[in-house]
């Protein structure tokens, strides 16, 4: 919440002795500063209010509106400037100063059709006490919202008087029946988690159905009998390395079946997988291995060539070698007696990386038990038939990854993995999805936004889709989706939030019919199973129904840590002062609001907290005014200083495809209808899409800086030969949001990414009729290249030109041979077909 605002007070405006007998309307307005900065008690915030007050009634014989012109506030008629909330005190009665010689006079209360103010506490003085009312804007706030305010401030009230000497942030807001509704009632989500560890989970579904396809990649597919086989010959391979509880095994293989079953092996040792993408920058890659220090590496040929030097096991599955020794082994299922460890819901089962506030990544370390729970609980709640398919898009590096493989295989479904081009090309997708009959995908906003357009513009139907979920981001309910969903009523989707610490904590279900939708962004739900969520204030005090705090999450989900940082782990894993003794809560760093159905709903990140001009600013707040423009698609705000100093809100906006002329004019007077004049952003860019990490999540640092221009690049800038190669510069140059494009520049050098290489080939393929994938742009990532590429693809279907009349024209091959044959025998008739 806020911690200095800033309070309209009317005066009398009658402190000179001349105007005390006077009759007229003298009265002012002063503006009242509330510093709660440094948690005060309530005796040393009443004093700075007193010291306050007595101040501004000093000056009080200055006009408001001087001090507007002074202050010169961006002016806006749907609100007064520089306050918004009114206190007014009326010590005269209505029964006092009425009786006037020779005239009655009788007050009139007046009813007005709009409340002036946000909001308005006016304090009648009388003989028998105060009264007090509130008044509202009714455009702002519901009536049942400043009902349940007034609670909150009757029981400020008495816990002020009652304790003084308190601090303002210990003092109880909320009443019994809303604190039982915020820890227990909404809390209150059920359990239902298997006992069984993942092996035995996964090695039941075996017994079940061994003959039913387990995993599908490209061509390729094993059974549930096949994969376990494997699993279980490569984990008996580890358990002779010594692997077990309490180690973990870097995974570092290509999408593939074999991928699959590795992971499984590393289970079914009991060890925890460490998962790396050798696409990542070679010191993050190194410092993963030497932080987690894994026990050996499993990888291939192609694959760890990219691994850094050093001592670790590496077993490189398609050496001969290395293959020979765990065909060898047995293919029966490992038990606890043959593992240099019992497996325990404690057990960890995979230590993921992500990014670290200090510039290094830091490990996180998920048991067994957490996992075990969100997989029963997204059996349970995502109905699914038996051998139905589900797409293993995530990254592995992407805890949503392990939801996908464990989601399908304990439960008898069929994983299939997409290829990595298919992955970028959301065209391509949904051709894969509709060829695979894929019923489940799981997929983050930037990329579903992607898919959406591209299934809506080929008029696309995806018969066995059932159930869409997305995760990782704010998600945003554009028309894209709603064209998409009102085409395929049958597909469900749902919004799941969780970070890595937690994995997947909230889950919310929109309605089937996109008419029942809410407005552009989706909840985020309420907690999963054994998962108890609590929206605190910086004193971890509970805060009130539809007011914003940060959220705190206990229960099974929780990671037992980050790998050797035990200060960090202590800092962001605290007591549970709501559960019993000895339990904790993860403290996630996002701010959210328990809306008045019980559903979370996303705010923004705390530490997306910035101070311009000496203010301090929610993004979110921006980003969210933003986004109820029909014609922004998605928006992030940073607050940038490329030049010391002068720091500056920046809103990268990516327009509805459809939309209007879009421009910077009309987004400034969006944002001012909503926001005060210090958080309106002071340059807006428009992008085609935002730029998004490995994760599928928006990635900040990759913003471009709003200057418009071409960035200084290594190569020399050569100018456009051809009038492919002009066409595809422009394009480039409009999706870039660069001012000019040389040849031989390089697409991702330029800050281009998958996503918008897809905007790239769409323009392309509308403007010069040519077949082109994204793989394409990866291949030939300059201009000169992807016109040297299309022209190559194009020479053998040119279109046929009318050749000048007279022009003498070579015979073809087969004209020769007939003119030949017609030498040969002269007035036959063997090549005239009758039609």
């Amino acid at each position: 919440g806020q911690d200095d605002i800033a309070v309209g007070v009317p005066v009398a405006g009658r402190s000179r002795t001349e105007v005390e007998n006077l009759i007229g309307f003298f009265l002012n307005t002063l503006v009242i500063r509330g510093d709660l900065t440094g948690d005060p008690t309530f005796v040393e915030f009443l004093a700075r209010v007193r010291d306050m007050a007595l101040g501004a009634y000093e000056s009080q014989d200055l006009p408001f509106e001087r001090l507007v012109e002074e202050l010169a506030p961006e002016r806006d008629l749907s609100r007064t400037p520089i306050f918004q909330v009114m206190f007014a005190l009326q010590n005269m009665s209505d029964d006092d100063g009425w009786s006037l010689p020779g005239m009655y006079v009788e007050p009139t209360r007046l009813e007005f059709p709009a409340e002036k103010f946000d909001m308005t506490l006016l304090v009648r003085e009388s003989a028998v006490g105060f009264e007090c009312s509130l008044s509202y804007s009714a455009d702002l706030f519901e009536r049942v919202t400043v009902e349940r305010m007034v609670g909150h401030f009757q029981r400020l009230l008495a816990g002020v008087v009652a304790a003084p000497e308190k601090r303002l942030c210990e003092l109880e807001m909320l009443g019994e029946a809303e604190r039982r509704q915020v820890l227990v009632e909404w809390n209150a989500s059920g359990s239902g988690a298997s006992e069984e560890s993942l092996p035995s989970l996964f090695e039941a579904r075996v017994e079940a159905v061994p003959d039913s396809v387990a995993v599908m990649f490209e061509g390729t597919s094993a059974t549930y009998r096949e994969v376990n086989s494997r699993a279980n010959r490569l984990a008996r391979r580890l358990i002779g390395l010594g692997v077990g509880p309490g180690q973990s095994v870097a995974l570092a293989l290509p999408r593939s079946v074999d991928l699959v079953v590795a992971l499984l092996a590393i289970l079914k040792a009991g060890a925890a997988y460490l998962p790396i993408d050798v696409e990542y920058p070679a010191d993050r890659v190194g410092f993963m291995i030497e932080d987690g220090r894994p026990a050996c590496v499993l990888t291939v040929s192609e694959v760890e060539e990219k691994l850094p030097a050093g001592s670790l096991v590496r077993l490189v599955l398609d050496e001969p070698a290395c293959a020979a020794s765990i065909e060898v082994m047995p293919d029966t299922n490992p038990v606890d007696a043959e593992r240099v460890g019992r497996l325990t819901g404690s057990s960890p089962v995979y230590v993921m990386y992500t990014s670290g506030s200090t510039g290094r990544p830091k490990g996180v370390v998920m048991p067994s038990a957490g996992l075990i729970n969100l997989v029963c609980w997204h059996r349970a709640t995502t109905p699914g038939v038996l051998d139905a398919r589900v797409a293993q898009f995530a990254n592995i590096c992407f805890d949503v990854s392990v939801q996908e493989i464990l989601s399908a295989l304990l439960y008898g479904k069929c994983l299939v993995v997409p290829p990595q081009d298919v992955r970028v090309d959301p065209m391509a997708l949904v051709e894969w999805l509709g060829r695979n009959e894929i019923h489940e995908l799981h997929a983050p906003n930037l990329l579903l936004e992607e898919f959406y357009k591209a299934a809506n513009a080929s008029r696309a139907v995806l018969p066995a889709m059932r159930t869409i979920i997305q995760s990782g981001e704010v998600h945003v309910l554009g028309e894209a989706a709603r064209e998409f969903h009102d085409r395929h009523p049958d597909v469900t989707l749902h919004n799941q939030y969780g970070p890595t610490e937690t994995h997947e904590i909230t889950s919310y279900t929109l309605p089937s019919d996109v008419r029942e939708w809410p407005g552009w962004t989706a909840p985020i739900g309420r907690p999963i199973w054994d998962t108890d969520i609590y929206v605190l204030d910086a004193g971890l005090g509970l805060v009130p129904v539809s007011v914003v705090g940060e959220l705190y999450v206990s229960g099974a989900g929780l990671a037992k840590g980050y790998v050797n940082r035990p200060g960090l782990t202590a800092e962001r894993f605290v007591a549970n002062p709501y559960g019993p003794p000895g339990t904790r809560m993860y403290r996630t760093g996002d701010l959210v609001r328990w809306l008045p159905d019980g559903n979370l709903e996303y705010w923004g990140r705390a530490d997306h907290q910035v101070k311009v001009r000496g203010i301090r600013i929610e993004l979110g707040e921006i980003e969210a005014a933003l986004l109820a423009h029909a014609d922004v698609a998605s928006c992030v705000v940073v607050a940038r200083e490329d030049t010391p100093g002068d720091k500056r809100l920046v809103a990268y906006c990516v327009p509805e495809d459809g939309a209007g002329e879009l421009t910077v004019d009309v987004l400034r007077e969006w944002c001012a209808r909503t926001l005060p004049d210090y958080m309106v952003p002071g340059w807006f860019m428009f992008l085609p899409t935002l730029p998004s990490n490995a994760n599928g999540k928006v990635d900040r640092l990759a913003l471009p800086e709003p200057e418009g221009t071409r960035p200084e690049l290594a190569i020399e800038y050569v100018a456009p030969r051809t009038s492919v190669e002009e066409t595809i510069a422009q394009v480039w140059a409009d999706v870039l949001g660069v001012g000019r494009i040389g040849v031989h520049d390089n697409f991702f050098a330029l800050g281009g990414h998958s996503l918008m290489a897809t905007r790239v080939i769409s323009r392309l393929q509308r403007e010069l009729r040519v077949k082109v994938a994204v793989r394409d742009m990866f291949t030939a990532p300059t201009v000169a290249g992807l016109a040297d590429m299309l022209n190559q693809d194009t020479d053998d279907d040119l279109p046929l030109a009318p050749r000048e009349p007279g022009q003498d024209n070579p015979l073809s091959f087969a004209q020769q041979r007939l003119w030949f044959l017609d030498q040969l025998m002269p007035g036959s008739v063997e090549y005239s077909l009758p039609l």
